[in-house]
């Protein structure tokens, strides 16, 4: 299974149209923020182990692929449990959202190599900040596999799933807090026999890689 390849380029890159309208409207000196803002700890330090999960392999990007991604920090790695049964983390952090270098809705590449969304629902989940909200999908490969996706944006004390309210708290930041830095987070998940036993082990990591990454980003 390979939902990754040319999307992972996709998932981490690209302005959304309607932000860069949003920002040229409040004016481009008044929300262009001062500084990027480092990481508390690099992404390298991720945790090996994410609930019952052992780091199995790193799958770093090559340099052609960073110049073009000019992201500031990402981790790139496939899990197993004791089982052999493997999930994919995928984080890419921004310090510094400007136009053309921005996180990127992995819903836009989804569709791709075989595979195709076929459910979708944002689930409301208890993050480090208090309330949030995490996009799943379940997507099927055309040779009748299946994997769910999980995706969030995280960053400047919030947990968001929504696209539209992730680039208003983007101009709003920018404006009254001088700020852009965010993260990207997906996982994947192969669907085994029994869906119900993926979405329990889903639910752990993911509350896992969110306390986790809290510890990594700026405060």
């Amino acid at each position: 299974m390979n939902i990754h390849g040319s999307c992972l380029r996709r998932l981490m890159i690209g302005a959304a149209p309607a932000l860069v309208l949003a920002i040229g409207a409040l004016g481009h000196g008044a929300v262009q923020p001062n500084r990027s803002l480092p990481l508390a700890a690099p992404l390298s330090e991720f945790p090996d182990r994410l609930a019952e999960f052992e780091s199995a392999r790193s799958q770093p990007l090559g340099a052609d692929e960073l110049r073009v991604l000019r992201t500031d920090d990402y981790v790139n790695r496939e899990y197993r449990n004791e089982s052999g049964r493997p999930f994919r983390l995928s984080i890419a952090y921004f310090g510094r959202q400007l136009s053309g270098v921005s996180v990127h809705s992995p819903r836009n590449c989804l569709p791709g190599s075989g595979w195709s969304p076929i459910d979708h629902q944002r689930s409301s989940v208890e993050t480090p900040y208090g309330g949030g909200s995490v996009n799943r999908y379940v997507v099927e490969h055309e040779s009748g596999a299946r994997a769910v996706v999980y995706y969030w944006y995280q960053g400047r004390g919030r947990v968001e799933a929504n696209e539209y309210m992730v680039k208003w708290d983007l101009v709003r930041d920018a404006v009254l807090r001088r700020r852009t830095d965010e993260a990207l987070v997906r996982l994947v998940f192969p669907v085994g026999r029994d869906e119900g036993v993926t979405a329990l082990r889903a639910s752990k990591v993911v509350r896992e890689v969110m306390l986790a990454l809290a510890a990594h980003l700026p405060a």
